[in-house]
């Protein structure tokens, strides 16, 4: 170094050259730094987007299969609810079998005690079947004296009477029935009708 150059405070050039050098390196460096944070950035916002996306896909996909239970069990319970109404309706027809033969039957026995203890037995095989139907939740109707409800009558016969007022149940001539409060069968009944004013 020469006295001029110490007497000035100049760096000597092959420092400046190493600082320049430094200082591009550094500035390389930096650009490489800031080239992976932008990349890294963008990954963290496409793993933001996907967590995202697999979150709302899972909310869906829970919601869906949410629906789908509440269906299949619904389903089920229609199945079910069918079926055991059909299997009811068919036993309602055999209480109706039971109750026409006892009804027959009864009359015509006279005092025969063999004839009228089987047929004392069969009366309980009735009672017995029309308790394990009432356990499901089947129950008669009761209509004679009741307004006439088409949801819940058949009128087969109506009958001018000056006794009952208009649209009244005045005879049963097949029960009905409701299982859970919902009509089963309806039952067949004569409905009054007023009688007509002569003028």
């Amino acid at each position: 170094m020469s006295e001029r150059e110490a007497a000035s405070g100049a760096p000597p050039e092959s420092t400046t050259e190493s600082a320049a050098q430094d200082h591009a390196l550094l500035e390389a460096r930096l650009q490489e730094l800031e080239a992976e944070r932008d990349a890294l950035r963008r990954e963290r916002e496409d793993a933001r987007r996907e967590r995202d996306e697999m979150q709302e896909r899972v909310t869906r996909l829970t919601a869906e299969f949410q629906n789908f239970r509440r269906r299949s069990e619904t389903q089920v319970e229609d199945q079910v609810r069918l079926r055991l109404e059909g299997l009811i309706s068919n036993l309602v027809h055999v209480l109706d079998a039971m109750d026409a033969a006892f009804g027959a039957t009864a009359s015509s026995l006279g005092h025969d005690k063999a004839a009228l203890a089987v047929l004392e037995g069969f009366e309980q095989i009735r009672s017995l079947l029309g308790s394990v139907l009432a356990s499901v939740g089947l129950q008669k109707l009761e209509v004679v004296g009741k307004p006439y409800d088409p949801r819940q009558h058949e009128a087969l016969l109506t009958v001018v009477s000056a006794e009952h007022p208009p649209e009244t149940v005045i005879a049963e001539l097949r029960p009905g029935y409701l299982l859970r409060e919902r009509v089963l069968r309806a039952a067949q009944v004569t409905v009054s009708k007023a009688p007509v004013k002569q003028g």
